[in-house]
């Protein structure tokens, strides 16, 4: 139960609490009042009935008659609040004849429930019952009872918008999540966070939708950044695809009109070999862009041997180094990484490539070096390097550097290198600076190495 549902229930339970022992409270606080009320009636109807008899006495000394007697002595309790009534004396039987309540009856108050009853009195041969005037009791006890229901009615009443708007709270997260819901049914797939700090069912909805809707947001956002992406390489393909077709179209229509002598159609032939030989790196490189944009789909648990790899690659590359040395230098054993091969192959391949190109004709040196957990690789050149600004865009779609136009070349290799690096779950750096050289480091995860099986 989280801390939310606690204060939430540990409220709902205070309240209730709280009222209860208000309307506790109250009906004793009415109980206590109106039996007080009664304890202070009964006694005066007790004093009443005992002064009775004398003051019949003196109405009958001053020669009243027994009716105007006690007509005398009603009216002189009355006004202290007693009644007197007069009824029949016993009969020869003995019994005793009660009458029926006086007028005003117990009305709102049950009188017998408080402890007050009528007393009889017999005087000679008259017989007079001594009560309390109900109308004057009720007009006192009933404000009592009154008051009491009405403090309990506007207790219970905040208690309910008390709990409606606990229950309100409770179901916000519900209504939330169905308005966000909506939302997303009207293609309005924006993530709304729903505070939901309860473990009830109500919270594990509202909390499973704001996972979902940030998961389908962010899956909304990948789509957008890569029809966005798609759309600036189909653009920047184009532009680059364009410039030898045009160039090479320009030649065919030079050829188809005959008007060259050998010489110079065989110089057509060699520009438009060299133009057809620049697209075809070209498409070779944007297919290999295109294969590292797919999803990683190697093999769990493969690794591949970085240092036997570099001296693949600098085996393939020997024939544009010409005079200048590709070295490979290893620091450490087991150079080993996770991974698909062609990845490492391409990230090597385009780091010693774009450096036997912009490297001014120096030596280049791949020096591999184990370090805990990770293998770092280190393509060095000492050409003309690069400015600050051109490190920050080396690694974008066709860029290249001012000083290096008149170099062939796509602007696709460090695009490369970055993509299957990042495939590689690695991360690679740009370092040098103007006049001392270039240095590409890259920095993959080391996997262990392969074991070598005994030879019989």
């Amino acid at each position: 139960m989280t801390a939310r549902s606690r204060r939430r229930q540990l409220g709902v339970r205070s309240v209730v609490g709280a009222f209860a022992t208000l309307t506790v409270v109250v009906l004793a606080a009415a109980a206590w009042g109106l039996h007080a009320l009664a304890a202070d009636q009964q006694a005066r109807v007790d004093t009443a009935a005992r002064a009775v008899p004398a003051l019949y006495r003196a109405q009958r000394a001053r020669g009243d008659a027994p009716a105007d007697a006690v007509r005398d002595v009603a009216m002189t309790l009355a006004r202290d609040g007693v009644r007197v009534f007069p009824f029949p004396p016993p009969g020869p039987s003995g019994g005793a004849f009660f009458p029926p309540p006086p007028p005003g009856g117990p009305g709102l108050v049950p009188l017998s429930l408080l402890g007050l009853h009528p007393v009889r009195v017999a005087v000679g041969d008259v017989g007079l019952l001594v009560g309390m005037d109900v109308g004057r009791f009720e007009a006192v006890a009933t404000p009592i009872i009154f008051g009491a229901l009405a403090t309990i009615g506007v207790a219970a009443l905040v208690l309910g918008f008390v709990l409606v708007s606990i229950r309100q709270a409770a179901l916000q997260p519900l209504r939330q999540t169905t308005a966000a819901l909506r939302r997303f049914a009207r293609r309005d797939f924006t993530p709304e966070r729903i505070e939901a700090g309860d473990d009830s069912l109500i919270g594990e909805l509202a909390s499973a939708y704001t996972a979902a809707a940030h998961v389908v947001a962010a899956a909304f956002d990948e789509r957008r950044r890569a029809e966005l992406e798609m759309q600036r390489f189909v653009v920047d393909a184009g532009h680059e695809l364009r410039t030898p077709l045009s160039v090479l179209i320009g030649f065919v229509d030079v050829l188809q009109e005959g008007r060259l002598d050998d010489a110079s159609s065989q110089r057509l032939y060699a520009a438009m070999r060299v133009e057809t030989a620049r697209m075809h790196r070209l498409i070779e490189a944007l297919i290999t862009l295109a294969r590292l944009n797919e999803p990683t789909v190697h093999e769990q648990g493969a690794t591949v041997d970085v240092e036997a790899l570099a001296g693949t690659v600098r085996d393939a590359l020997a024939h544009v180094a010409d005079d200048r040395t590709i070295a490979v230098r290893t620091l450490g054993p087991g150079a080993y990484v996770r991974g698909g091969e062609n990845d490492v192959y391409d990230v090597l391949y385009h780091c010693v490539d774009n450096a036997l190109k912009y490297g001014a004709r120096s030596d280049v040196e791949i020096a591999i070096e184990t370090v805990s957990d990770a293998v770092t690789v280190t393509v060095t050149d000492r050409g003309p390097g690069m400015s600050a600004d051109e490190r920050r865009q080396a690694f974008d779609r066709f860029y290249r550097g001012t000083q290096t136009r008149i170099v062939p070349g796509s602007g696709l290799g460090l695009a490369i290198v970055k993509r299957a690096v990042e495939r590689l779950n690695g991360s690679v750096q740009l370092l040098g600076e103007e006049g001392r050289g270039t240095r590409v480091v890259l920095t993959l995860p080391r996997a262990p190495a392969v074991p070598q099986l005994e030879e019989y």
